[in-house]
């Protein structure tokens, strides 16, 4: 009945607070996602069920319970921030019960260890009923593949329009072509109110969201270095091309960002929860034959960029995360090998597909 836990089992460098939807910042919530509705007086508070300990003294750390509207993920928010370098034990009992009333096969234990003093991480962008959709169209989504060099989809396409004939060159489309859809199909939008609704929010929430985040301006992704690591590799946090903050008229400096002088890494230093939010504030442009690699537990499900404009991914690149583009994505062009995308492709207006090869992120 228990799915996962946020932070995961045996997750170091856990972060002292996040930054939450609402761009505050706020202590880490520790939460227990389950397969089926959980009964909420089995779960929160005053019940205890749901408690976090300190390992080492067992001493029970002050927080609240509360679960999401479908009552599927129960979260534990502590009072106060947890301690630097602190091993944690979080424990859901057995006398945790569905709405059928049905018990937990067993407690269900996890620990995980916190990073240094004052580390702040960055919350996932929720995406809502949109996170379902492996590719979004605002207007349009095109594919421009050859027979030999099909584009291929395992996942499920949605438009936001009301007719799949703006979906050109699938096999599933009108007229057919030499895309393939492995799974899920095409939606329009008479389908996809809240998913429309959802895909908006989620680049309006992740837009604005300015809280500890590090301005890297416009030198190229690849070179750029961050707290004394090696050029292009980044730690978990949010990287923001805008050059400056808001001024009195409320606009601010913003600028491209740039993948084309070599490839980069994200590193999660042994925290798989840990999440990365690349804004940029006009367009995103990735080179040819360009790489993002994920180390030491790093998730593409957990990296987002959000771009104020459009998105190019040029030929043979492999890119790693969730793209939440205000207009355009066009994602490899015509060579041997495709471009890979493990994540999502969610554009504002037109999605353009040239032998590409999209899945969904792990969860």
């Amino acid at each position: 009945m228990m799915l996962s836990s946020n932070p995961s089992h045996g997750a170091i460098n856990v972060p002292l607070s996040v930054v939450a939807a609402n761009n505050t910042v706020t202590t880490t919530p520790v939460s227990a996602t389950f397969s089926e509705a959980m009964n909420p007086a089995s779960l929160v508070t005053p019940a205890m069920t749901f408690t976090l300990k300190t390992s080492a003294s067992g001493q029970n750390v002050a927080g609240q319970v509360s679960l999401n509207a479908s009552n599927t993920i129960a979260t534990l928010l502590p009072t106060s921030a947890l301690s630097p370098n602190t091993e944690y034990t979080a424990t859901v009992t057995s006398a945790a019960t569905s709405t059928s009333g049905t018990p937990l096969v067993g407690t269900y234990v996890w620990v995980f260890t916190t990073g240094s003093s004052g580390s702040t991480g960055q919350a996932p962008i929720d995406m809502g009923a949109a996170a379902a959709y492996l590719a979004l169209g605002g207007a349009s989504i095109e594919n421009l593949s050859t027979a030999g060099q099909p584009t291929r989809i395992n996942g499920q396409l949605g438009v936001f329009q009301n007719s799949t004939t703006v979906v050109q060159g699938f096999t599933e489309s009108s007229p057919a072509g030499t895309g393939i859809i492995l799974t899920g199909g095409i939606q329009i939008s008479s389908g996809l109110v809240n998913v429309q609704r959802d895909f908006n929010a989620a680049l309006s929430v992740a837009i604005s969201r300015t809280m500890k985040q590090t301005r890297i301006g416009v030198l190229d992704l690849a070179l750029t270095q961050v707290d004394g690591a090696l050029p292009g590799v980044f730690p978990p946090g949010l990287y923001s091309s805008f050059l400056s903050a808001p001024n009195s008229t409320g606009s601010s400096g913003s600028a491209a960002l740039m993948l084309k002088q070599g490839d980069i890494t994200l590193d999660a230093q042994g925290n798989p929860d840990a999440v990365w939010v690349f804004k940029a504030g006009s367009t995103l442009d990735v080179g040819d034959a360009r790489k993002i690699s994920l180390v030491n537990g790093a998730r593409a499900s957990q990296v987002f960029w959000v771009v104020g404009s459009s998105v190019t991914v040029g030929d043979q690149v492999d890119f790693k995360g969730n793209i939440l583009a205000v207009s355009s994505i066009s994602l490899g062009t015509v060579a041997l090998s495709g471009t890979k995308l493990e994540g999502r492709a969610m554009s504002g207006t037109s999605l353009n597909l040239n032998n590409a090869s999209l899945k969904m992120p792990a969860p």
